[in-house]
């Protein structure tokens, strides 16, 4: 049934992925979330930027579970996040120029991967929205998930839910103009590569390494429709004969002998159990 299904699945060829959010729509969720006023907006805004700035699975900063309950296994807690001045570290939140994550379990490594980001100066700055979190609402149980709600929320499940990603997502492709079906939570993750890849800050291994895919084969869909950019500013150098001249220097591939001869050898023996019968 199960190679049914995968032929069947093959056969219909992969599906569509969602899009990718982008810088734009992060500032339209931003209008629509009342982060300033409301701690809970605040606490799904906060979500949003930490997911798309460190390229997160949805299961790592949100309730995925029955209920609206987290994964503890997975999810980033309160202790996995620091706070950093001058290379120091620091509970002087407002003043903090560095914000670092250290990850749970993945589908690829048992986690401990520590990733970090610097200040930015601007309001879409995920260390801005972090300090702000740590600074309005108390962190005392250090074990519970960064994204859980305040104490006197009315919100459902114990954080921050898949659903509510979805929902404020949703919203933001639809003021912009898009599609909300072909978005998800997994747009996060998405656009963040995609953007961090095309503001020609960062290289395909530098992303690879800060979204913690295992190969560059896991993390094409991710960043497929940025790829049209990777051209951006390159035709003027290859015109004007900007090139290694041993890139052309190729050296014809090895003869194959030890895999010929195993052949011949089979096929000698394929021919006497022929003969015999």
């Amino acid at each position: 049934l199960w190679q049914l299904m995968k032929g069947l699945k093959k056969y219909r060829g992969p599906g569509k992925g969602k899009r990718p959010v982008m810088r734009c729509m992060l500032i339209i969720m931003e209008q629509l979330l009342h982060h300033v006023s409301d701690i809970d907006d605040l606490i799904i805004w906060a979500a949003v930027l930490t997911a798309w700035h460190f390229m997160m699975r949805s299961s790592e900063y949100s309730a995925k579970l029955t209920r609206g309950q987290f994964d503890l296994d997975r999810v980033v807690r309160v202790c996995d996040v620091a706070f950093f001045r001058k290379g120091k570290r620091t509970t002087d939140y407002a003043r903090a120029d560095e914000v670092q994550i250290t990850f749970g379990k993945t589908k690829t490594t048992g986690g401990g991967e520590v990733r970090s980001h610097f200040a930015a100066g601007h309001h879409l700055c995920v260390v801005r929205a972090l300090a702000a979190l740590f600074l309005r609402r108390p962190m005392k149980n250090l074990k519970a998930p960064l994204f859980s709600w305040s104490k006197n929320s009315t919100r459902a499940g114990a954080g921050v839910r898949y659903a509510d990603i979805l929902r404020v997502v949703k919203a933001a492709a639809q003021a912009a103009g898009q599609d909300p079906t072909e978005y998800a939570s997994h747009s996060l993750r998405k656009g963040g590569a995609s953007q961090y890849l095309i503001s020609g800050q960062c290289s395909l291994e530098e992303v690879r390494i800060i979204g913690r895919w295992k190969s560059y084969k896991a993390m094409e869909v991710y960043i497929d429709e940025a790829a049209k950019d990777l051209t951006r500013g390159k035709q003027w150098r290859v015109c004007r004969g900007y090139e290694d001249p041993a890139i052309a220097l190729r050296k014809p591939p090895r003869e194959r002998d030890f895999l010929r001869w195993q052949v011949r050898k089979q096929v000698s023996k394929i021919k006497a159990q022929v003969l015999s019968r």
